[in-house]
C-alpha cells in the first residue's frame, strides 16, 4: 500500500494527512482512506507508521523484532518487509486516526 500526501488538509503542527492507494492494509484501512499522520511521534511496536522504504513510501504495521525493525501489512497476501544493511529506512510519521473515503 503507498502512499499520497494531499496538498489541503485540516492538519496542524506536527501532522499531515495522507491518501493511501492499494489493497495490503485490509480490511483496516482501505485504498482512498485518509490518514492523519503525526511526524513528530515517537513509534512504538504496534503502531501503524508511514515508512519511506528505498525510496517509497509505505504505510505497514511497525513491528520492533530482535532481527531489528519489521514493516508488517494487515492483508496476509503481503510478506514482510524487513530492513536490511544498505537500506535506506525511515519512519516519516505515526498513524493517529483513519477516516474513510466513502464517507
Amino acid at each position: 500500500m503507498s502512499v499520497r500526501k494531499v496538498v489541503r488538509h485540516p492538519a496542524k503542527g506536527n501532522r499531515y494527512v495522507i491518501r493511501v492507494t492499494g489493497d495490503s492494509m485490509e480490511p483496516r484501512i482501505q485504498s482512498g482512506d485518509l490518514v492523519l499522520v503525526d511526524y513528530a511521534k515517537e513509534p512504538r511496536s504496534g503502531n501503524i507508521v508511514i515508512a519511506i522504504v528505498n525510496g517509497k513510501a509505505v504505510i505497514k504495521k511497525f513491528l520492533r523484532l530482535k532481527g531489528g525493525p519489521v514493516l508488517r501489512s494487515l492483508n496476509p497476501k503481503y510478506p514482510d518487509i524487513v530492513a536490511k544493511e544498505g537500506d535506506e529506512f525511515a519512519i516519516a510519521g505515526v498513524a493517529l486516526k483513519v477516516v474513510e473515503s466513502n464517507l
